[in-house]
């Protein structure tokens, strides 16, 4: 009897140490989780969807004029050098 009592209790120990095993593995796989995984406060800092209600998308300025749109159109300032049709009055005509 007495030596299936110690067969008993290897097995338990066996068991034990098996379970004891397992623990350690969830602790750190927690242990992991924990450290990767975000939590609230770690989102302070952090723009919402709301933040950006007022900033325009690319999509947005697909109708409006660039500078590079601008290079091609004459300016007040161009015109001063050329004859206007006040200019041409002075002059006989054929």
């Amino acid at each position: 009897m007495e030596e299936r009592v110690y067969e008993l209790l290897e097995k338990l120990y066996i068991q034990v140490q098996g379970i004891q095993t397992e623990i350690q593995g969830i602790q750190t796989e927690f242990r992991d989780i924990k450290e990767t995984m975000a939590t609230k406060d770690d989102l302070k800092n952090f723009a919402t969807k709301d933040d950006l209600k007022n900033f325009a998308t690319k999509d947005d300025l697909k109708n409006f004029a660039t500078k590079d749109d601008l290079k091609n159109f004459a300016t007040k300032d161009d015109l001063k050098n050329f004859a206007t049709k006040d200019d041409l009055k002075n002059f006989a005509t054929k």
